[in-house]
């Protein structure tokens, strides 16, 4: 079952790489405390994130277990 059409997939794909800056197809603790300190420039959205809570968004879908977010 897939939640995203292949546009959305896309889009995603996209804003990924944005963030990720190195080019390494993962998003590393770092890039995704840049990610969601960004987002504080929406109230309703934003988070100023402390390094547990990276690394626990990051352990709940590493899928390779390298620490990161996988493309």
């Amino acid at each position: 079952m897939n939640i995203l059409n292949e546009y959305e997939k896309q889009k995603c794909i996209e804003a990924f790489n944005i963030y990720d800056k190195n080019g390494s197809k993962r998003l590393e603790k770092e890039e995704l405390r840049i990610v969601l300190e960004g987002l504080l420039l929406i109230p309703e959205m934003g988070h100023n994130p402390t390094d547990e809570e990276l690394v626990k968004m990051i352990s709940d879908v590493d899928s390779t277990g390298d620490g990161a977010i996988s493309t």
